[in-house]
């Protein structure tokens, strides 16, 4: 997960330029067009062993690993959340 040293300008900058979230659907695309396969305009998906889905991005030359809720919350909010306190209380 990103720590608070990367939550820079520099990272923010970085994940407004890279997904895009889309509110009526609540889904996460791709801004640009990666050497990967990932495509822009792509579906961002990922999903770990469990019921969260996370997403993985190269920044600065490191691999990334984020929730999704919470790169949501910086696009939306641009900044990171401390704590996401879901409705269903999970």
């Amino acid at each position: 997960m990103a720590n608070q040293k990367e939550l820079d300008k520099g990272y923010m900058d970085y994940i407004h330029n890279t997904f895009e979230y889309n509110q009526d659907n609540g889904k996460v695309y791709w801004k640009r067009t990666y050497l990967t396969g990932k495509e822009a305009g792509g579906i961002v998906t990922n999903k770990a062993g469990n019921k969260y889905r996370i997403i993985t991005f190269t920044f600065n030359g490191k691999q990334k690993k984020i929730m999704t809720h919470r790169l949501i919350w910086m696009i939306v909010y641009n900044r990171a959340p401390r704590e996401i306190d879901h409705l269903d209380g999970d």
